[in-house]
């Protein structure tokens, strides 16, 4: 009975050994231009889902960072199992103008904004309320009642 057992135990063990090899996968945080920034690797019964693992910790440090405002143009690129997915494009950063000037026309000072995000959120519009904010604000800190700002076109 001991040596069945022993039997039944060692082929149990040969079975579990040869389905705990793993495929391994990685992806490639890249830049813009190309350049790796980091590397992740996963490791999976299956290539596909070794690929699948890699690509999504690529895809959270991407996100993290476009967040954060860091590489805007970077992209994930995974192992042959996947296929490799283009840059983004369309992150961008916008910038606006506001002038502040007398009541004539002459422009005493200028104020510049600048915003980040994704397109097709009015990057535009939010830069230039922004710049008209600071200007605003300049405008009261130097006590120019008649004076009026205006977004630079």
């Amino acid at each position: 009975m001991k040596k069945l057992i022993f039997i039944f135990t060692f082929i149990a063990m040969g079975f579990a050994s040869s389905d705990a090899t793993a495929d391994q996968c990685r992806s490639q945080l890249r830049k813009g231009n190309g350049d790796v920034i980091r590397r992740f690797m996963s490791n999976a019964p299956r290539k596909f889902l070794a690929c699948s693992r890699a690509y999504l910790k690529c895809r959270r440090e991407l996100t993290t960072r476009h967040l954060d405002g860091r590489n805007p143009y970077a992209y994930c690129t995974v192992g042959r199992a996947l296929r490799p997915h283009r840059p983004r494009r369309d992150w961008l950063r916008r910038r606006c103008t506001a002038d502040l000037r007398t009541f004539r026309g002459r422009r005493i000072t200028s104020v510049r904004a600048s915003v980040e995000g994704i397109v097709g959120t009015g990057l535009k519009r939010r830069a230039c309320k922004k710049a008209m904010r600071k200007c605003r604000r300049k405008k009261a800190r130097l006590g120019r009642r008649r004076a009026y700002c205006m977004v630079r076109r």
